[in-house]
Protein backbone atom coordinates (compact mmCIF):
# COMPACT_ATOMS: atom_id res chain seq x y z
CA UNK A 1 0.00 0.00 0.00
CA UNK A 2 1.29 3.50 -0.48
CA UNK A 3 0.85 6.22 1.73
CA UNK A 4 1.72 10.19 1.59
CA UNK A 5 1.88 11.67 4.79
CA UNK A 6 1.49 16.04 4.51
CA UNK A 7 1.73 18.54 7.43
CA UNK A 8 2.24 21.60 8.19
CA UNK A 9 4.17 22.66 11.55
CA UNK A 10 4.99 25.84 12.92
CA UNK A 11 7.49 24.87 16.15
CA UNK A 12 7.77 20.85 15.55
CA UNK A 13 5.18 19.08 17.48
CA UNK A 14 2.96 18.44 13.89
CA UNK A 15 6.12 17.36 12.05
CA UNK A 16 6.92 14.81 14.84
CA UNK A 17 3.80 13.35 14.88
CA UNK A 18 4.16 12.92 11.08
CA UNK A 19 7.34 11.20 11.30
CA UNK A 20 5.72 9.00 13.91
CA UNK A 21 3.49 7.88 11.64
CA UNK A 22 5.14 7.23 9.03
CA UNK A 23 7.73 5.12 11.62
CA UNK A 24 4.81 3.19 12.76
CA UNK A 25 3.44 2.56 8.82
CA UNK A 26 7.20 1.60 8.07
CA UNK A 27 7.03 -1.60 10.43
CA UNK A 28 4.34 -3.05 8.57
CA UNK A 29 6.39 -2.90 5.33
CA UNK A 30 4.12 0.29 3.66
CA UNK A 31 5.55 2.09 1.24
CA UNK A 32 5.43 6.36 3.43
CA UNK A 33 5.98 9.07 1.67
CA UNK A 34 5.95 12.24 4.42
CA UNK A 35 6.33 16.04 3.29
CA UNK A 36 5.37 19.56 4.50
CA UNK A 37 2.61 21.01 2.45
CA UNK A 38 5.10 23.37 1.03
CA UNK A 39 7.30 21.46 -0.36
CA UNK A 40 4.08 19.76 -2.18
CA UNK A 41 4.89 21.02 -5.60
CA UNK A 42 8.27 19.36 -5.54
CA UNK A 43 6.97 15.30 -5.05
CA UNK A 44 5.84 13.41 -7.62
CA UNK A 45 2.08 13.01 -8.23
CA UNK A 46 0.72 9.82 -8.37
CA UNK A 47 -2.26 7.54 -6.87
CA UNK A 48 -1.94 6.66 -3.01
CA UNK A 49 -4.14 4.23 -1.03
CA UNK A 50 -3.90 6.38 2.11
CA UNK A 51 -3.22 9.97 2.50
CA UNK A 52 -2.90 12.05 5.82
CA UNK A 53 -3.29 15.37 6.33
CA UNK A 54 -1.90 16.96 9.35
CA UNK A 55 -1.83 20.73 10.84
CA UNK A 56 -1.70 22.19 14.13
CA UNK A 57 -4.39 24.08 15.66
CA UNK A 58 -4.08 26.99 17.29
CA UNK A 59 -7.48 29.20 18.00
CA UNK A 60 -9.60 26.12 16.50
CA UNK A 61 -7.75 27.40 13.03
CA UNK A 62 -4.90 25.30 11.10
CA UNK A 63 -2.23 26.82 9.27
CA UNK A 64 -2.40 29.28 6.62
CA UNK A 65 -0.33 26.95 4.66
CA UNK A 66 -2.27 24.22 5.41
CA UNK A 67 -5.43 25.50 4.51
CA UNK A 68 -3.69 27.46 1.27
CA UNK A 69 -2.50 23.60 0.43
CA UNK A 70 -6.28 22.47 0.76
CA UNK A 71 -7.30 25.90 -1.45
CA UNK A 72 -4.74 25.37 -4.15
CA UNK A 73 -3.32 21.79 -4.67
CA UNK A 74 -5.84 19.15 -2.59
CA UNK A 75 -7.54 18.48 -5.94
CA UNK A 76 -4.46 17.39 -7.72
CA UNK A 77 -4.16 14.14 -5.05
CA UNK A 78 -5.58 10.86 -6.24
CA UNK A 79 -6.05 8.52 -3.36
CA UNK A 80 -8.49 5.65 -2.13
CA UNK A 81 -9.00 6.86 1.94
CA UNK A 82 -8.54 10.48 3.44
CA UNK A 83 -7.21 10.99 6.99
CA UNK A 84 -7.29 14.88 8.70
CA UNK A 85 -5.67 15.20 11.87
CA UNK A 86 -5.14 18.35 13.53
CA UNK A 87 -2.76 18.78 16.55
CA UNK A 88 -3.97 20.41 19.61
CA UNK A 89 -3.16 20.49 23.58
CA UNK A 90 -7.31 19.64 23.65
CA UNK A 91 -9.36 17.23 21.43
CA UNK A 92 -13.15 18.09 23.13
CA UNK A 93 -13.34 21.68 21.20
CA UNK A 94 -11.53 20.20 18.03
CA UNK A 95 -15.34 18.58 16.89
CA UNK A 96 -18.41 19.67 16.24
CA UNK A 97 -21.72 17.85 17.34
CA UNK A 98 -21.37 15.82 14.09
CA UNK A 99 -17.81 14.78 15.43
CA UNK A 100 -16.10 16.43 12.71
CA UNK A 101 -13.67 18.71 12.66
CA UNK A 102 -14.10 22.80 13.07
CA UNK A 103 -11.58 23.47 11.26
CA UNK A 104 -12.57 22.62 8.16
CA UNK A 105 -16.04 23.81 8.31
CA UNK A 106 -15.23 26.18 5.10
CA UNK A 107 -14.18 22.82 3.18
CA UNK A 108 -17.25 20.56 3.69
CA UNK A 109 -16.49 18.61 0.43
CA UNK A 110 -12.94 17.96 1.64
CA UNK A 111 -13.91 16.81 5.37
CA UNK A 112 -16.93 14.66 3.60
CA UNK A 113 -14.14 12.96 2.00
CA UNK A 114 -12.28 12.53 5.03
CA UNK A 115 -13.28 8.30 6.21
CA UNK A 116 -10.96 9.50 9.47
CA UNK A 117 -11.19 12.82 11.21
CA UNK A 118 -8.74 13.17 14.38
CA UNK A 119 -7.15 15.00 17.12
CA UNK A 120 -3.90 14.06 18.00
CA UNK A 121 -2.23 16.36 21.66
CA UNK A 122 1.02 18.23 21.17
CA UNK A 123 2.96 20.36 23.17
CA UNK A 124 3.07 24.14 23.81
CA UNK A 125 5.81 25.85 24.56
CA UNK A 126 5.62 29.97 24.97
CA UNK A 127 8.89 31.22 24.40
CA UNK A 128 8.86 29.03 21.27
CA UNK A 129 6.04 30.77 19.63
CA UNK A 130 6.00 33.76 17.22
CA UNK A 131 5.09 37.78 19.13
CA UNK A 132 1.53 36.87 17.64
CA UNK A 133 0.68 33.84 19.10
CA UNK A 134 2.59 35.09 22.17
CA UNK A 135 0.41 38.16 22.98
CA UNK A 136 -2.97 36.01 22.03
CA UNK A 137 -2.27 33.65 24.59
CA UNK A 138 -0.90 36.24 27.31
CA UNK A 139 -4.76 38.01 26.90
CA UNK A 140 -6.55 35.00 26.64
CA UNK A 141 -4.69 33.98 29.83
CA UNK A 142 -5.31 37.34 31.57
CA UNK A 143 -8.74 36.77 30.65
CA UNK A 144 -9.02 33.73 32.21
CA UNK A 145 -8.56 35.83 35.50
CA UNK A 146 -5.84 33.22 37.27
CA UNK A 147 -3.83 33.99 40.12
CA UNK A 148 -0.26 34.45 39.80
CA UNK A 149 0.94 30.92 40.41
CA UNK A 150 -1.58 29.73 38.14
CA UNK A 151 -0.92 32.27 35.01
CA UNK A 152 3.11 31.17 35.79
CA UNK A 153 1.96 27.67 35.72
CA UNK A 154 0.18 28.29 32.03
CA UNK A 155 3.34 30.09 30.42
CA UNK A 156 5.57 26.61 31.35
CA UNK A 157 6.47 24.37 29.15
CA UNK A 158 3.96 21.32 28.54
CA UNK A 159 3.73 18.22 26.20
CA UNK A 160 1.42 15.82 25.61
CA UNK A 161 3.09 14.32 23.00
CA UNK A 162 3.07 10.64 23.20
CA UNK A 163 4.61 8.53 21.07
CA UNK A 164 2.34 5.32 21.62
CA UNK A 165 -0.73 7.16 21.02
CA UNK A 166 0.36 8.34 17.80
CA UNK A 167 1.79 4.65 17.00
CA UNK A 168 -1.85 2.92 18.21
CA UNK A 169 -3.80 5.88 15.40
CA UNK A 170 -0.83 5.38 13.13
CA UNK A 171 -1.77 1.51 13.36
CA UNK A 172 -5.66 2.23 12.84
CA UNK A 173 -4.96 3.99 9.82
Amino acid sequence: MKYLILYSSYYGATKQIAQWIKERLDIDKKEVMCYNVKDFDKIQKTSYDVVVLASPLYSGKATDEFYSFLKNSFQKLVFKKLVIVGVAMQKKACFDENHQLRFLSDYKDIREKASVQEVLLGELVFDRLNKEFQEKLFAFYKSMNLDEKQFKNMLSPRTLLNKKDVWDFAQKI
